[in-house]
């Protein structure tokens, strides 16, 4: 890539990750309580041999229903906004780009 090609790349990214994420989400202070409070969520004391079963399960479904409201209820608009936001909160603490599948 030559020079005046690479001023003629886009700056900034169209739709940025932290555009829409409110104040409390952008700081890395935060990142630990976030994280534990969507874990929790989730958190369950009993577990299901098959995925069929898992889904029958109105406890567990009660859980996932409760987490994607939470996840709303702190500003992510999907999941995959959600992943980004971790993503860069890796980059941020640990300085170095982590492979989050």
């Amino acid at each position: 890539m030559t020079p005046d090609e690479a001023k003629n790349l886009p700056r900034k990214l169209k739709v940025p990750i932290t555009r829409h994420l409110p104040d409390y989400l952008k700081d890395p202070a935060n990142y630990e309580k976030i994280e534990r409070a969507l874990l929790e969520t989730l958190a369950s004391r009993h577990s299901h041999a098959e995925v069929l079963d898992w889904h029958k399960c109105k406890s567990c479904q009660n859980k996932v229903l409760n987490h994607k409201n939470m996840m709303r209820g702190l500003g992510f608009l999907t999941p995959a906004h959600y992943y980004g936001w971790k993503k860069i909160m890796h980059v941020l603490l640990k300085g170095t780009r982590d492979k989050l599948k």
